[in-house]
C-alpha cells in the first residue's frame, strides 16, 4: 500500500447503502448516502448518520475561519437543535 501526504486534517467520508427500517422491520427499496467530515487522530472511529450528514455544509462554510475543528462541531451541533 502506498502512502500520500495530505493537504488537510480533515477528511470527508461518504457511505452508500441501504437503511433498515425498525418500524416495519424492511431494508429500504433505495439507497441512501450521507456523508461526515472528521479530523485526522492517531486512532479515529466515526460516526456517519443524519446529524453528521446535515452539519457538513455549515462545517465547510465555516471552515476558513480560525475556528478549530472540534469548536466548528459544536457549533454546528448547537445550531442543529436551535431551529428546527
Amino acid at each position: 500500500m502506498s502512502t500520500q501526504a495530505l493537504e488537510s486534517d480533515i477528511l470527508e467520508i461518504r457511505a452508500d447503502g441501504f437503511y433498515f427500517d425498525e418500524i416495519i422491520r424492511e431494508t429500504s427499496a433505495a439507497q441512501l448516502t450521507l456523508y461526515a467530515l472528521a479530523e485526522i487522530q492517531d486512532s479515529i472511529s466515526v460516526n456517519i448518520n443524519i446529524l453528521t450528514h446535515l452539519e457538513k455544509s455549515l462545517i465547510e462554510y465555516l471552515i476558513n475561519t480560525s475556528l478549530s475543528f472540534s469548536e466548528l462541531k459544536r457549533i454546528a451541533c448547537e445550531y442543529q437543535f436551535r431551529y428546527p
